[in-house]
């Protein structure tokens, strides 16, 4: 991944299953991959992955379903900051 402005890049890794990860730094402590979906229109994680970052109420809740058919829970919002070498 480029950087447009700096023309700094980021190696992503493969993961051996066709995906592809982005390894980052959270703000505030532990270092984390993140897999890079280009197709999904929004984004999921585990309940516990940045829960020191705190949740947001949503009004409205998103009916989100895994690859396989079954629900995925939405409790709410989180934004995780993270560093790379961006």
């Amino acid at each position: 991944i480029e950087n447009r402005e700096s023309g700094n890049k980021i190696q992503l890794k493969e993961n051996g299953r066709g995906s592809y990860l982005m390894v980052v730094d959270i703000v505030g402590g532990g270092r984390e991959e993140i897999t890079v979906d280009s197709g999904a229109e929004e984004n999921v994680c585990p309940w516990s992955w940045g829960e020191h970052q705190g949740t947001e109420e949503v009004d409205r809740k998103f009916l989100f379903r895994a690859a396989g058919g079954t629900t995925i829970e939405h409790y709410g919002k989180r934004d995780v900051r993270v560093t790379s070498p961006f």
